[in-house]
């Protein structure tokens, strides 16, 4: 009996569990379907923002719509809105909006018309008195003077005025400000610089300069070869756009022909009515690659310096010579003069100086003949028959000048103990000395001047090389400064 009485309620129970179930189940859908919202409709309000200038960022109670005017913000709600504009260089402008329902709402917002939002340039130059270009535009007042009602934003300003370098500058205008453009002019009157930040020059890094028989600039370079300047346009002539050996260029000359020669570390290069003829020791007699110095006699021979010896060549035959003693095997040579004698001056980096008359040899080292140091950088001989010599300071003793007039020499010494006299160049009664530390003039009466950064417009103190023009101008390379025009006062 009791069995079957658990075997009842067991199945009792199961039966009331079955019941529960279904019972929460039923009131779950029915939570379910009863607490399901209708769908909301979505806002039709819209707005849309001009503005004079355009291009603001369009800001709704100080959010960011990620519009730009002109541009259209919707579904929006009725209701009053704070719209403000943002743009670079602006005030900001803030103005309120009333939408309704299903409204399209235009605002447009011109920024000029406040003059809270423009802004001023004060325009000022050293010297004074300068024309000032706004924008390519030329303004009518001269400096200094202060222009107002201006659009905020970015503009160019140039200051132009006679025998001074332009200047430009990049200028940014902001609303109810003041902003200055100041600019000291470089005064061109005399001195004119060339470089790669202010013309159209391909290289600074430049180490000689000759003029030929039409007043064309020849200038070498370091690293770029050759470039030609007719005081209009620089042409660079280098490796990859033409035939010169090497980018790398010691020394330059022209001949009767105008025929520009080259020479480079890697040969001879020679460009004569746009052909190149180049000459190396493996395809000529060229005694060494390496080319310091180029000369040319009254018979139009070139006498070529080279680091094993030198050259005479009479563009078809070619003529070495070399000259050896005890204390070394061959004779490296960094410079060439001729004498009015027609001798051959030639200048050492490891003998000294030798006199050569197209027959003999005569030595001068500074041991016999008191002048500074063996290790010559540069020859020149003046309207007097004077040699001219720059010397490279040793470990026992100072570099210098030192001025040969036939029976002996006299010393000079330039700027500091480390100076280096880069060249030598003799032009009408002046003598000019390049150096490391800028370079000097002599006058007829060798009285010295000495032109730095320091007292001149020279760009850079390292000169290389100077030559003189037909218009009587000195043309000045320098290592890192580019190239210097020097307009001569007195002739």
């Amino acid at each position: 009996m009791m069995k079957l009485i658990m075997k009842l309620q067991s199945k009792s129970n199961i039966r009331v569990l079955l019941v529960m179930l279904i019972f929460l189940i039923y009131l779950g859908c029915e939570k379910e379907i009863s607490t399901t919202a209708p769908d909301e409709e979505i806002p039709q309000g819209f707005l849309y923002v001009e503005s004079q200038p355009l291009g603001s960022t369009i800001y709704l109670n100080d959010k960011n719509t990620g519009r730009i005017t002109p541009g259209l913000v919707p579904y929006l709600e009725s209701g009053n809105y704070k719209l403000s504009l943002k743009k670079k260089y602006l005030r900001d402008t803030t103005i309120s909006v009333t939408l309704t329902d299903f409204d399209t709402s235009k605002v447009f917002i011109d920024y000029l018309q406040n003059p809270m939002m423009l802004g001023k340039i004060t325009f000022n130059s050293s010297p004074a008195n300068a024309s000032v270009y706004l924008n390519d535009s030329l303004l009518a007042n001269k400096t200094p003077f202060t222009i107002a009602g201006l659009t905020p934003g970015k503009y160019n300003v140039r200051f132009k005025i006679y025998n001074h370098r332009d200047s430009e500058i990049p200028l940014i205008v902001e609303s109810n400000k003041n902003s200055t453009a100041y600019s000291v002019l470089r005064d061109t009157a005399q001195w004119v610089d060339y470089q790669i930040a202010n013309s159209e020059i391909q290289s600074n890094i430049l180490t000689c300069v000759t003029v030929d028989n039409n007043n064309v600039k020849w200038i070498g370079t370091s690293n770029i070869g050759i470039i030609s300047f007719n005081e209009n346009q620089f042409i660079n002539f280098n490796t990859s756009n033409s035939l010169i050996l090497s980018s790398y260029v010691n020394c330059l000359a022209v001949n009767n022909d105008n025929s520009v020669w080259i020479g480079t570390n890697n040969g001879l290069s020679i460009l004569i009515n746009g052909t190149w003829t180049n000459f190396t020791h493996n395809n000529s007699d060229l005694p060494n690659d390496n080319v310091n110095s180029i000369i040319f006699d009254v018979n139009g021979n070139a006498w070529i310096g080279t680091n094993n010896g030198f050259s005479k060549f009479d563009g078809s035959t070619w003529q070495n010579y070399n000259y050896a003693s005890s204390s070394f095997e061959y004779l490296w040579v960094t410079d060439l003069a001729l004498d009015q004698s027609g001798n051959l001056w030639i200048g050492s980096n490891n003998f000294g100086i030798l006199k050569f008359d197209g027959n003999y040899f005569t030595e001068f080292q500074e041991s016999a003949y008191n002048f500074l140091t063996n290790r010559i950088t540069s020859l020149d001989v003046d309207n007097l028959d004077r040699l001219w010599v720059g010397q490279q300071l040793t470990s026992q003793s100072r570099g210098g000048l030192s001025i040969y007039n036939g029976a002996a020499f006299t010393n000079l010494y330039l700027g500091t103990t480390n100076n280096k006299i880069n060249n030598i160049f003799i032009s009408q009664q002046f003598k000019w000395i390049s150096t490391n530390e800028g370079f000097s003039m002599y006058d007829e009466n060798n009285s010295n001047t000495f032109f730095s950064t320091n007292n001149s417009y020279l760009s850079n103190n390292n000169v290389t090389g100077i030559a003189h023009d037909k218009n009587n101008n000195l043309w000045i390379t320098t290592l890192g400064g580019g190239l210097n025009k020097y307009k001569m006062v007195t002739k």
